[in-house]
């Protein structure tokens, strides 16, 4: 009895140990990656005010793709720390033994999974692929080529009102924090694209 209860005891040490060698390095990833995208934002701030140079695209998307990390954050933080996420502790050990890089490969996926599904849903909704009072409207503010080109996109396209830009970012958020959203969209699109039942 006492060799099964030291047995459980050191599961549930490594199991901890685990969880908490995964949430270090989902911390990491994700900090490094929002950094990332936060200078990226303050440098497109400077050179729009200061040199002039304003594209729509360099402010509010990398916004929603931040949204996009920080949703997949917290969605991995509560399967890694949720009773019911049962990690497979001497797989994950063992892999681990083959240094760092497994540790930030392994962690990198979550928030990189979700900046990818925030971009692609933000795209998906300034195509207007989805569009209702639940999603951002997008408008051109040059109303001289209405953005019929890619250059005029780039600097003028983008959503409509400041009640457009809050949806964008929530949306973002939630492509990151739901897995299966993005994926599910596109499979929605698909199938209707070709004109058949989903």
């Amino acid at each position: 009895m006492t060799g099964v209860n030291n047995t459980q005891n050191e599961l549930t040490t490594s199991e901890t140990d685990a969880r908490r060698t995964i949430v270090f390095w989902t911390f990491f990833s994700t900090f490094a990656i929002t950094i990332s995208f936060v200078a990226y934002l303050i440098f497109a701030e400077f050179n729009c005010h200061k040199l002039g140079n304003c594209l729509a695209m360099q402010m509010t998307m990398p916004s929603v793709v931040v949204a996009g990390v920080l949703g997949s954050f917290v969605s991995a933080l509560h399967r890694i720390l949720s009773a019911q996420d049962k990690l497979n502790v001497e797989e994950y050990a063992e892999k681990s033994k083959s240094g760092m890089l497994y540790n930030i490969v392994y962690a990198s996926i979550p928030p990189l999974t979700g900046a990818i599904t925030a971009a692609i849903l933000y795209a998906v909704f300034a195509g207007e692929i989805l569009s209702g009072s639940l999603f951002p409207a997008f408008s051109c503010a040059n109303k001289i080529d209405n953005c019929t080109n890619f250059d005029s996109f780039l600097h003028d396209f983008r959503p409509k009102e400041a009640p457009d830009i809050a949806k964008a970012i929530v949306w973002g958020f939630i492509a990151g924090f739901s897995e299966r959203f993005v994926p599910n969209v596109l499979n929605r699109i698909t199938v209707d694209s070709n004109g058949k039942d989903p």
